[in-house]
């Protein structure tokens, strides 16, 4: 999966992204809910393996701001769950 070079802002642009271009990507994946960094989200695993995180910003009235997704296999390395 090709790296977004530039953040998605808004609505449109978030869900557009997610449902055309990561849909095809993610097809194969195991998803499973988790704690990361005291908040919700979640880690996909393909074939056994660990291949992204997916977290979450929040607003002070809970409302999601931003969606993290992580696929650095370092930062990954470093991931205790």
């Amino acid at each position: 999966m090709p790296t977004l070079l530039e953040p998605l802002h808004g609505q449109t642009e978030v869900l557009g992204f997610l449902a055309s271009r990561l849909s095809q990507y993610w097809a194969d994946y195991q998803w499973r809910e988790a704690n990361i960094n005291g908040g919700p989200g979640f880690v996909m695993h393909r074939q056994g393996t660990v291949t992204a995180v997916v977290t979450f910003g929040f607003d002070p009235s809970g409302q999601a701001t931003d969606i993290f997704i992580v696929r650095n296999p370092d930062k990954l390395a470093r991931l205790t769950l």
